[in-house]
């Protein structure tokens, strides 16, 4: 992707992704294997987790919650760029018309090129090494609750050496001070 990062929230390119990730599909629940997806929004200037849902599938009423919590997030008069892979939920009809409602400028990786989500990825396996690989959970609600949790704790404690040992939340108000 070929788009230069300008700024925080709304301002540089936000990546979005649907997948459906082994070590999601593989929570425990009571003893037997249950899959679930989950649909993070990042923001390329931070790294900082702007919206996230999770569904028992890939569902356009996900994509639709992961949207309107970003869009809720955008500084008014911002057309960000967001990014994708080339799932059916990114080419539907509606998505795209979601998008430009809200000023979003649409960008999508090329056909079965991974590398084009790295940033997305990256955050997948950081989300599983640090919160999943050792954990159970009863039901989809404790699911959540714990995803909630870990992206909170992510964009407002996790430290990074990219940004001098800040987290994203803290990277992004140090960068542009005044600016929520």
């Amino acid at each position: 992707m070929n788009v230069a990062c300008d700024g925080p929230s709304g301002r540089g390119p936000w990546m979005g992704r649907v997948i459906r990730s082994q070590h999601i599909s593989n929570l425990k629940y009571e003893g037997y294997i249950n899959q679930k997806c989950t649909a993070p929004i990042i923001d390329l200037f931070n790294n900082e987790a702007i919206s996230c849902s999770i569904s028992e599938c890939p569902t356009m009423p996900m994509i639709d919650d992961i949207l309107m919590k970003a869009f809720a997030r955008l500084d008014a008069g911002t057309n960000p760029v967001l990014h994708s892979d080339q799932g059916w939920q990114y080419r539907h009809r509606w998505y795209q018309y979601q998008l430009r409602e809200f000023g979003i400028i649409q960008s999508m990786s090329r056909k079965g090129n991974c590398l084009d989500n790295a940033c997305a990825e990256c955050f997948f396996g950081t989300l599983k090494s640090e919160s999943f690989y050792t954990s159970k959970f009863k039901d989809i609600d404790e699911l959540k609750i714990a995803i909630e949790d870990y992206i909170r704790y992510y964009n407002t404690r996790r430290i990074s050496l990219r940004f001098n040992g800040l987290s994203p939340v803290e990277y992004r108000l140090k960068s542009y001070p005044g600016r929520n």
